[in-house]
């Protein structure tokens, strides 16, 4: 598979500076609550870019925030005020290379997955270092870490049964204990990328519009799937009878200039790559573009919508994105029952549920990057 992912730089996007709240639909309404960002002073509130992002159900917050060259955890207290680091960079006990995965555990153990390392090192939540052990995963485009409600958590894989074929290549979650022993495995279902993709701190990675299967593991067990082209989501939990989420929905056309903007991008991945894999632009977007699962069950939707157009200006060496969506999402209850829906800007990107707290990476005017948290209050399901 041929990629390329063309990287928007900041300095475009602060036209499309995100609202000074988000909002919902549905039932669902959200509150700003806090900011952590460039309104207070000090380089610990600066975020260049906001990666993994972990929260307690007290408010406070872990976060992955990359400088340009490294990766730093952050930790910050419920009034969003700077605690320390964990960790640093580096190969040692306590020490990572990338932050692929974090989690909070039981709101006293923060997990840290890192691949580059191939282990998960444990810390509590004052930012002190516990342990590590080896971990195995595969090279994968993103879902490479879970955390599941009993304690244990998953590190994807990709596995070559024998007989198989060399294309033939299974995706599973090995899934551990918090002491490295493995309990079982976790079949997933093969999800087919785009095969070139844009890729940029405020909106991450967006591929060409696939049509494939996606994937939902949920956090008591159980996992949900879904095709993208259709608003259908089967939901198989580890207790309970199976379920199916139908909803009516419209696909949404690709304007010219967003449609001419990806074929630009997929002009040149397309000339070196056997027929096969050579990508074509649909003329309408799939209904939505992934699945999620939060720490109490609920469903999240990862919507398409429609491509507004940013200033910005023309760069020699890479492609610049011009064209990007709002981030928009429906949530369910893990029984099905609709919540309502979340709309954000362009700029503003989820990163992180837990109980009735959102946080989402804004865009500022200045360049960088907030981290805010909202409070939700959904409905009861309907």
């Amino acid at each position: 598979m041929v990629l390329i992912f063309a990287v928007a730089p900041p300095r475009p996007l602060a036209c499309q500076q995100a609202p000074r709240t988000a909002t919902g639909s549905g039932g669902i309404t959200l509150v700003r609550e806090l900011a952590i960002g460039t309104d207070q002073e000090g380089p610990e509130y600066e975020f260049v870019a906001i990666s993994k992002t972990a929260a307690t159900h007290s408010g406070s917050v872990f976060v992955a925030a990359y400088d340009g060259s490294a990766v730093q955890i952050r930790r910050y207290d419920a009034a969003g005020h700077f605690r320390g680091t964990v960790g640093r960079t580096g190969a040692g006990p306590g020490e990572y290379q990338s932050v692929d995965g974090m989690a909070v555990i039981g709101d006293s153990v923060l997990v840290v997955y890192d691949k580059r390392n191939g282990r998960a090192s444990l810390f509590d939540t004052t930012g002190g270092y516990r342990s590590s052990f080896r971990v195995s995963g595969g090279n994968f485009w993103h879902k490479f870490f879970a955390a599941f409600s009993d304690g244990t958590i998953g590190v994807r894989a990709r596995v070559v049964t024998a007989g198989q074929a060399a294309g033939g290549v299974r995706s599973l979650y090995v899934r551990h204990r918090l002491n490295g022993a493995i309990v079982d495995s976790i079949s997933v279902p093969p999800e087919e990328e785009g095969g070139v993709a844009t890729a940029g701190p405020s909106f991450g990675v967006r591929w060409a519009f696939p049509s494939t299967t996606v994937f939902a593991l949920l956090p008591r067990g159980g996992i949900a799937t879904a095709h993208t082209s259709r608003y259908r989501i089967d939901v198989v939990p580890a207790a309970g009878r199976p379920f199916t989420i139908v909803r009516d929905a419209t696909p949404i056309p690709l304007e010219s200039g967003e449609r001419e903007e990806w074929e630009e991008l997929v002009r040149g991945a397309n000339a070196i790559a056997p027929p096969e894999r050579r990508v074509t632009i649909p003329r309408e977007k799939p209904i939505f573009r992934d699945l999620f699962a939060d720490a109490e069950g609920r469903i999240w939707v990862d919507l398409y919508t429609k491509g507004t157009r940013a200033a910005g200006v023309a760069t020699v060496r890479r492609p610049t994105v011009f064209w990007s969506e709002h981030n928009a999402y429906d949530v369910f209850d893990e029984r099905g029952g609709y919540l309502g829906r979340i709309g954000l800007a362009p700029s503003a990107r989820l990163v992180a549920v837990l109980g009735n707290r959102v946080w989402v990476s804004e865009h500022t005017e200045e360049g960088f990057y907030d981290l805010v948290r909202y409070r939700m209050s959904p409905p009861e399901a309907r």
